[in-house]
């Protein structure tokens, strides 16, 4: 079942969408400014977020941008489950994740050749 946000979705009274689904079909059919709403909307929140799993505010920056570039990147074969919101946190938890694991195996190799 796909939940549906009744909030208008807008930046700066310029473009706006009715929902969720309406915003993510604009990015997959390659709307930039839909990005940039979606950026807007929910960067600082998702960085503070980040901020629980990561040591400091550049590497929750770069968790954050991680996220949104590879949803970019993506966007043709991306598919709202539930909402876009739990997506998009996940995402940076999951983001977040691999970059600690891929931060301790290159202490453990810093360790193991010096």
């Amino acid at each position: 079942m796909k939940h549906h946000n009744k909030n208008r979705l807008q930046q700066g009274g310029q473009n706006s969408f009715e929902s969720e689904e309406d915003l993510v079909e604009a990015i997959k059919n390659d709307n930039l400014s839909a990005l940039k709403i979606l950026v807007e909307q929910y960067y600082r929140r998702l960085v503070n977020f980040a901020r629980h799993y990561v040591d400091s505010s550049s590497a929750a920056k770069d968790v954050v941008q991680d996220v949104f570039a590879n949803l970019w990147e993506r966007r043709v074969q991306w598919e709202l489950i539930l909402s876009l919101k739990l997506y998009l946190y996940q995402s940076v938890k999951n983001e977040a994740w691999k970059m600690l694991r891929k931060e301790k195996t290159e202490e453990k190799y810093i360790r193991a050749f010096t």
